[in-house]
């Protein structure tokens, strides 16, 4: 999945659906919208686990 792909699914999560993840998701997902949003560069690891949770998060939602 793209950067930018990840990016706005990342977004809408956060502005729609943030009161469903649990704490250490909030944070995690909030540091890495700054991250993103400031070019700063993210691991393979936190992309692959930011992917993970915006998709239970999905999952949970249907």
């Amino acid at each position: 999945m793209k950067d930018h792909d990840v990016f706005i699914q990342l977004n809408d999560a956060i502005l729609l659906h943030f009161e469903s993840f649990s704490f250490w998701e909030r944070a995690f997902l909030s540091d890495i919208q700054y991250k993103m949003m400031h070019e700063h560069q993210i691991s393979s690891k936190q992309k692959l686990l930011t992917i993970k949770i915006l998709g239970k998060n999905t999952n949970a939602r249907s």
